[in-house]
């Protein structure tokens, strides 16, 4: 879908934005306790999925071809949170729900720690689709959702969170899958 350096580079900014907004609304409606879905207390079911090649804890010598972000790049995306030894990277394209997603990992220790998954679509009925779908698919094997609300769905999973996310860019209409392994809770924050 995106052939050119910076069309991908596009793609790891707004995966990297769209996952640093949605870190931070699902901590605020944790902390405030919206939309919990039946007041259930955190139940951890399942593990994330794997999206093509790619899931969490793997290690990054495991996968072909990645580019690392260049400083200047990292530096463009104002990241709200950063990892001692932390290293992002533009992933080759991977299937996942019977289609091509853009990939950008995020690896601290040679090891995933974040696998984020972006589908650009032509219009917000093609997008709906798919976050219907997908929340069927999710529902089914994570089962009910930690926290819900019209743009966002995260499942609280044995190895992390799935958080799905939608938005509009302007002519283009985005569905974001972010995982995040658990191991992320030890590391050492420099930002």
């Amino acid at each position: 879908m995106f052939s050119s350096l910076a069309n991908r580079n596009l793609v790891a900014g707004i995966a990297l934005i769209l996952g640093g907004i949605v870190y931070g609304l699902v901590a605020v409606q944790r902390a405030a306790g919206i939309k919990e879905e039946r007041g259930q207390s955190k139940v951890r079911r399942g593990h994330a999925p794997t999206i093509g090649p790619y899931r969490l804890d793997m290690k990054t010598g495991e996968v072909a071809k990645i580019v690392e972000l260049t400083p200047s790049e990292r530096k463009a995306l104002n990241l709200a949170v950063e990892f001692k030894s932390e290293r992002i990277y533009n992933a080759p394209p991977a299937d996942f729900a019977g289609t091509s997603w853009e990939i950008i990992l995020g690896a601290v220790d040679n090891r995933v720690y974040k696998v984020s998954a972006v589908l650009v679509l032509e219009n917000h009925e093609q997008r709906d689709r798919m976050w219907r779908n997908l929340d069927g698919q999710f529902r089914t094997s994570l089962g009910t959702p930690a926290i819900a609300s019209e743009d966002i769905i995260t499942w609280d999973t044995e190895d992390g969170n799935v958080v799905m996310n939608r938005a509009d860019t302007g002519a283009a209409h985005v569905v974001v899958l972010t995982l995040t392994s658990r191991a992320v809770s030890g590391y050492a924050r420099i930002k």
